[in-house]
């Protein structure tokens, strides 16, 4: 490609030349008019997209939200087996963030996702405290439910915990 070398200011010559050619106050409503019209759009775009991310933002929050077990009990060693209290809902997810065992002096408590077997040990309190899970490394799916195992326990065994609940759909962004 062959190029002639211009001056430095040749492109403001150029718009000087053009501006030169068009009456006295045309070129100034031309560019006003035209960048009120372009405000108007972009202002129409950017309301769309706020309304837009408000929406979203209600939907998350009815879809995602943080949820606290009702503290279960028994009395002394047993299964702890309430899906409806340590079970997610139809149509949600529960990702548990941590668990709580509290009340017992002595013994052991295994927690088990689904069924008692070896293969759906999740976790085993020594002693009474907490297991802390993150990251969704203890993902409940609709329908699944942990059990809590007491053996050789002396007191009450209480347990709860905290989890964060997500509707099925959502499922997908909330894992990203």
């Amino acid at each position: 490609m062959n190029r002639t070398p211009q001056a430095p200011d040749a492109g403001m010559q150029e718009l000087a030349a053009r501006f030169a050619e068009r009456p006295p106050g045309a070129a100034g409503l031309e560019v006003t008019g035209g960048l009120e019209m372009q405000l108007g759009r972009l202002a129409a775009v950017y309301e769309a997209e706020h309304q837009g991310r408000a929406r979203r933002r209600a939907e998350l929050s009815a879809a995602i939200f943080p949820f606290d077990f009702a503290p279960t009990a028994i009395a002394g060693p047993g299964t702890i087996d309430s899906p409806m209290v340590l079970g997610a809902r139809d149509g949600f997810c529960m990702d548990i963030t941590i668990l709580v065992a509290a009340g017992f002096t002595a013994g052991s408590v295994s927690v088990y996702k689904g069924g008692v077997a070896d293969h759906l040990l999740r976790g085993v309190f020594s002693s009474a405290g907490t297991l802390k899970f993150g990251g969704a490394s203890l993902l409940l799916m609709p329908g699944e439910r942990l059990l809590f195992v007491g053996t050789g326990i002396t007191g009450n065994l209480t347990i709860s915990g905290s989890a964060i609940m997500v509707a099925h759909s959502f499922l997908a962004e909330y894992l990203l």
